[in-house]
């Protein structure tokens, strides 16, 4: 054994371990340990041709990897880990907002009850319904079957005092996740609403996207920085939707011995996702966590919330963690989606 190897920390995956950043390989011995049957391997990261040198550019149909490979933006694996305030966050979410308190600045009040800014064209594009013949501007759409909601009726006037997490609730329907922040909505009965859809809450929207009542996955797939030198940044393990999915229907259902079996299966998921988040690969556990909450099931809320706001303070996004968290503290189907007006 050589002297670098002696004073070596040995990872506590040993060599299970995924990692393959040189800097994390010096640093830690990865010793073996006692072998795993097959049926608890955690999900293994795959590539298209097989081996493990290239990533997953795009996966089956289930969602498109769009991460960015930005070696600048590669996340630090030294970083200290993220301080757990979740009580103090929850505290402040569930304090009251005044409205009379907040700045006069539409698009500083907007921000500060979303946690998100609201591009250029949707200032003007207020403006422009504002101008039309049919009153209130919210109303101005009504001649198609939609109406100006969520951050609109800041501008309309018509939100009352409310708290953090309220505000966060305000237009987000059931399977609507973080990234998407709602701004029309159609009938009631479809559920069908539009709105922006960004990867980073510091960001512009990406593009403007619509959801129903009805549906869970969607295609958008994650944004995360990631390094094709060190290969650092995602990790597949989300390996197939519909396997996934016939999981997630199968637990909804379960019950007793049945439930506990589903649940086993699960665990060396959910295990990949904390590995994942100790080994840098956030874009991995961000992954997993929203395909949990797409599927709806409320039996894996708890898993959600370990998993989806560790991975967004992780990326710097803790505006979402904040969101994921308000959402399923009362995570309502159906249409009656508003809560400050």
């Amino acid at each position: 054994m050589s002297s670098d190897e002696g004073t070596k920390v040995d990872c506590k995956y040993g060599a299970e371990c995924y990692q393959k950043n040189p800097a994390h390989l010096k640093k830690y011995n990865h010793p073996k340990k006692r072998e795993r049957t097959r049926e608890s391997e955690p999900p293994q990261k795959r590539s298209k041709n097989g081996d493990d040198k290239e990533p997953v550019e795009e996966k089956d149909n289930q969602t498109t990897d769009r991460s960015d490979t930005s070696p600048s933006k590669a996340t630090d694996c030294d970083a200290k880990p993220i301080a757990d305030d979740t009580e103090s966050v929850a505290n402040s979410e569930k304090e009251l907002i005044v409205m009379a308190e907040l700045p006069d600045d539409p698009a500083a009040r907007i921000k500060a009850l979303f946690l998100v800014g609201m591009p250029e064209d949707f200032f003007e594009f207020y403006k422009f319904c504002s101008q039309l013949q049919k009153k209130p501007a919210k109303k101005a759409l009504a001649a198609i079957g939609l109406e100006l909601v969520g951050p609109f009726d800041v501008l309309d006037g018509s939100v009352k005092d409310c708290t953090q997490e309220e505000a966060l609730r305000h237009y987000r329907y059931f399977y609507d996740p973080p990234e998407f922040q709602t701004v029309l909505r159609g009938d009631d009965k479809s559920g069908l609403h539009y709105g922006y859809f960004r990867d980073d809450p510091k960001d512009q929207p990406c593009f403007v996207a619509c959801n129903s009542v009805e549906d869970g996955w969607h295609g958008a797939g994650v944004v995360v920085p990631y390094d094709k030198k060190t290969d650092v940044g995602y990790r597949d393990i989300v390996e197939n939707r519909a396997t996934l999915q016939k999981l997630f229907e199968s637990l909804e259902k379960a019950e007793g011995v049945e439930e506990t079996a589903i649940w086993s299966k699960l665990t060396p998921y959910l295990t990949a996702a904390n590995i994942s988040n100790d080994e840098c690969d956030f874009g991995g556990s961000l992954e997993f966590g929203l395909a949990m909450f797409c599927s709806g099931v409320a039996k894996l809320h708890t898993s959600v919330l370990q998993v989806l706001p560790t991975s967004y303070e992780l990326l710097n996004r803790p505006q979402y963690g904040q969101i994921i968290r308000a959402h399923l503290a009362n995570r309502v189907k159906g249409s009656s989606v508003s809560t400050i007006c």
